[in-house]
């Protein structure tokens, strides 16, 4: 019941009751963690580590989460295990991540790239590609975050992953914007939006039919004003509210708390402001995706 609970939200905002849980986790993750040391059983050491960054990262406490990862990346190094430095990198990326700290984050994040191509995970690659363009979004290098979510669209569609390339759309479709590409821009809105009626995500299609019309306005072109379809849509995923500006921001910052930034590994995970495509104001605050176990 809490593990199902944990998804659904930011790292250190759960209740009371899970982050007891959580507590307790630590507990025996230390005390294990101190077993093994005192039986010289490193390989245990590091699993422990691994177990306990990730439960420090879901508690908000994201500088233990990072000292318990870099002590799991330097035990992986050690017995060159490759899938465990790649987790624990992907890990640290994330931690440093709700940091502030992105560049510190995207050498993590180039880090497990690497690995990842080199263990031949073209999942993961992608994912990484992901993380990197958002990561570089948050840093406002535009045209190096497009290069990256250009890679992981190639991979999504290779891999016929219909969910990686809305996302990786819906990334580019924005990046455009913020650069005044206004036409290249409508582009990948229209095929986030294609995207998201063939997958029947309704917070996707809503989102992208209002960066449809506002592209379209932007541009002088006809059919900038949604339809009432649209609007009911648009309506069904905001509060009442003054106006419908608000509303349209309220559609959009949800949104992109949807967008699962970026992934946690057997080890750990992420958050932070990223500017939407026409409202730079909005802040995106990515979900918890998954734990990967040690």
């Amino acid at each position: 019941k809490h593990i199902g609970r944990v998804g659904q939200q930011d790292p250190g905002e759960f209740p009371e009751d899970v982050r007891a849980c959580l507590q307790q986790a630590v507990q025996y993750y230390e005390e294990n963690l101190s077993l093994m040391r005192e039986l010289n059983d490193t390989a245990a050491q590091g699993r422990a580590c691994g177990n306990l960054g990730n439960t420090y990262y879901l508690l908000g406490n994201f500088q233990q989460a990072i000292k318990y990862h870099q002590e799991r990346l330097k035990i992986a190094r050690e017995f060159g295990d490759k899938a465990a430095e790649r987790r624990a990198n992907s890990n640290l990326g994330n931690s440093h991540i709700f940091l502030g700290e992105f560049e510190t984050a995207a050498e993590h994040y180039k880090r497990t790239l690497v690995l990842a191509q080199e263990l031949g995970d073209r999942a993961v690659e992608a994912q990484a590609y992901y993380s990197l363009g958002n990561t570089y979004t948050l840093l406002r290098d535009y045209p190096t975050a497009i290069d990256y979510h250009i890679r992981h669209l190639i991979i999504a569609q290779q891999l016929m992953d219909r969910v990686g390339e809305g996302r990786a759309c819906w990334s580019l479709g924005n990046a455009h914007s913020a650069m005044g590409n206004h036409e290249k821009a409508l582009y990948f809105a229209t095929k986030h939006l294609e995207i998201s009626k063939e997958l029947g995500d309704p917070l996707g299609q809503a989102t992208a039919q209002m960066n449809v019309s506002d592209l379209r306005k932007a541009l002088g072109m006809p059919g900038g004003e949604l339809s009432p379809d649209s609007e009911q849509l648009v309506a069904s995923f905001a509060q009442p509210s003054p106006g419908p500006a608000l509303r349209r921001y309220r559609v959009r910052r949800e949104s992109m708390e949807q967008l699962q930034l970026i992934k946690l590994t057997p080890d750990g995970k992420n958050r932070t402001p990223v500017s939407n495509s026409l409202n730079t104001n909005a802040i995106s605050e990515p979900k918890l995706d998954h734990c990967d176990d040690e």
